[in-house]
This record gives C-alpha cells, sequence and structure tokens, in this order.
C-alpha cells in the first residue's frame, strides 16, 4: 500500500515513517522542499500549489501538517498561522482529491484535544461533546470540518485528536523537564490542570491501527490514565532524581510572561480513551511512568 504523509519532517512523521516501512508500506511524502526521490513531491497551501501525482500515487493519506501551536506568543499573526496551515493545508488536499483520476480510499488526519478547549474541570470529555468557545476549539473545529469533507468523496475518514505527546524528541517535554534538571522545578498555577497525553509509541501506532482497521469518524489519542500538572511534575522530579521545593508560579504570572498562550501550561481537560479502546485499541504505555522513563 502506498501511504502519503504531510508533514512527516516532525518527529512524528519521522517515528510514523520508520515503522510504516518496517511494515513494508511504501511511504510517500509531500512537502514544501524541493523533491530529492521519486517518493517525494512538493506542495505550498499558502500559494494553493499541489503537485498531483503525489494524490494519484496514494492509495491512503496520513495528514499531519501545521503551524506549531506552542512555539511563541499567540500574537494576531501567530494564530492566522496557526488556523490557516490547518485550513488551507487540508482544503487543498480534499481539492487535490476530488481531482484525482485516481483516489486513496483512506483520510486520516491529525487533530487535537484543544476542541474541548482550555478548561479545567472534572468533565471528562468523549468525542461527541460540543468544541469550546475559544481559540483552541474554534482551529480544531475549522480543521476538522475541513477533513471531514474527505468522507463526503467516499474515503473512509479518521480524525485523531492528540493530547500532549511524550518522547525524547517532545519539545513540550523537553521545556516541561527543563526548570526540573537546573533545580528550579515547580509547578504551574494551580497545578490541579489535567495535561492530557500520550506516549509517541501509542500514537503511531493508533495511526497504524486507523489505516488497517475499517472504523471511521474521530477518535481521542489520549492515555487511559489522566494526569495533573502537579502529577506530571512530581513523576518528572523522581526520575530525574530532582527535588521540588519551590512555591508553585502564580498564574497571573504565567499570564503575563506567555500572553494568551499561558492557557496551555494553566488550563487543561480530562479527555476520554475509551472510544478507540472499544474499537480494540491496545496501548503500550498507560501510566505516564513508564512513557516517562523512556523519554527522559
Amino acid at each position: 500500500m502506498n501511504v502519503l504523509i504531510t508533514g512527516s519532517s516532525g518527529y512524528i512523521g519521522k517515528e510514523l515513517t520508520k515503522v510504516l516501512e518496517k511494515k513494508t508500506y511504501n511511504v510517500i511524502h509531500l512537502s514544501r522542499a524541493k523533491p530529492k526521490t521519486p517518493n517525494h513531491f512538493q506542495w505550498n497551501p499558502e500559494t494553493g500549489e499541489l503537485d498531483l501525482q503525489a494524490i494519484e500515487k496514494a492509495d491512503a493519506i496520513i495528514h499531519l501538517a501545521g503551524e506549531n501551536i506552542g512555539s511563541g506568543r499567540w500574537t494576531n499573526d501567530k494564530k492566522k498561522k496557526v488556523i490557516e496551515s490547518r485550513q488551507k493545508g487540508t482544503k487543498l488536499l480534499i481539492e487535490g482529491i476530488n481531482k484525482a483520476k485516481n483516489p486513496p480510499k483512506i483520510f486520516i488526519s491529525a487533530s487535537a484535544t484543544g476542541y474541548y478547549g482550555a478548561t479545567t474541570s472534572d468533565t471528562i470529555f468523549e468525542e461527541d461533546a460540543p468544541a469550546a468557545n475559544d481559540f483552541l476549539g474554534y482551529t480544531t473545529q475549522l480543521w476538522e470540518t475541513e477533513s471531514l469533507k474527505a468522507s463526503i468523496l467516499g474515503l473512509r475518514t479518521v480524525i485523531i485528536r492528540t493530547g500532549v505527546v511524550i518522547s525524547k524528541e517532545s519539545k513540550a517535554l523537553q521545556k516541561m523537564a527543563m526548570p526540573v534538571r537546573a533545580f528550579v522545578g515547580a509547578n504551574l498555577g494551580s497545578g490541579n490542570q489535567y495535561i492530557p497525553w500520550i506516549d509517541l509509541e501509542d500514537l503511531v501506532a493508533m495511526y497504524l491501527f486507523s489505516l488497517e482497521n475499517s472504523i471511521s469518524g474521530i477518535y481521542n489519542a489520549v492515555a487511559p490514565q489522566p494526569i495533573t500538572q502537579k502529577q506530571l511534575n512530581f513523576m518528572i522530579a523522581k526520575i530525574l532524581k530532582r527535588p521540588l521545593f519551590l512555591p508553585s508560579i502564580p498564574e497571573f504570572l504565567l499570564n503575563l510572561i506567555l500572553g494568551e498562550m499561558a492557557v496551555l501550561v494553566t488550563k487543561g481537560s480530562r479527555v476520554s480513551a475509551k472510544k478507540i479502546m472499544e474499537e480494540g485499541f491496545r496501548f503500550m504505555h498507560e501510566t505516564i511512568e513508564s512513557s516517562l522513563r523512556q523519554a527522559l
């Protein structure tokens, strides 16, 4: 089977490529860079450029591309890039599928648990919950609306709402572990906000599961055991053998430092893994300690 991946230069895309090739899938890459091999094709969502040969050649598409939401303050320009990279990129793929004489049969798209918004409560969010009325909810809703158009064109369509990915390559984890390593670790805000998380190995396995099984619809990509920011910080400190003695960093200070983006660390929802598990998916890393010991 020929599998086309967008965003394959990121650490998730690289690991997914490695696993697919090991299972003898033929991986096709779609990126902004000039093609260097017969399996590399070029596109540019901003200008609407897309080499249709990539679509024609693919039996399945795994769409991972999108502006990093955690790299830099959420200025108006940054927000625009985040939204347009997801909306325009997905729209361009759907248009390509619609034009193709021999279109793929499967469309799997990334999304994010930010769909449920930047809230902290005891509510356990399942896939049928409405989108939150904030920037994260708005962005993911636009993204998913474009992705779901693949199902209208007759493709088996899967959307994977991903939480914080735990791996050695995860910049989010590196940022969380850095102050703990330097003996200046502290809880962020109340520390009671939930962090929906998933190990990279499980996330890649979920994409493979979605490819190889006849499932469709929206699924949360989060580990079945939720944790709070305080619990995560404690476990990082335990594994790195560092003390945690500093007082928590107040939420108002994080808001001053990070601006609106502070919600990524000061708020967080409990998200359910029940639906994907009912399909038969099994996690290799159900506990955060198991995942962190590998990553750190």
